[in-house]
C-alpha cells in the first residue's frame, strides 16, 4: 500500500524500475534458497520454474494495468 502511494505520481519508467527490482529480489531468493532446499532429497521440483512464471505473469499484468 505504501509502495502505491509513493509511487502513485512516478512516470511508467520508474514504476517499471520498481517492479523489474522487486522481481530481481524474488527471482534471486528462490534460486539462492528455496530451490536448493526442495531439492534436498533429490527429487526434481518445477517450484522455481513455477515462480518465475508467475512473477513474469504478474510483471506482464503490471505493464497492462499501469
Amino acid at each position: 500500500m505504501l509502495g502505491y502511494l509513493v509511487l502513485q505520481n512516478q512516470s511508467l519508467e520508474i514504476r517499471l524500475i520498481m517492479v523489474a527490482l522487486a522481481s530481481c529480489i524474488l527471482i534471486t531468493t528462490v534460486t539462492q534458497s528455496m530451490i536448493p532446499e526442495a531439492n534436498k532429497e533429490g527429487e526434481p521440483s518445477f517450484a522455481g520454474i513455477l515462480f518465475v512464471a508467475g512473477i513474469s505473469i504478474n510483471a506482464f499484468l503490471t505493464l497492462l494495468v499501469g
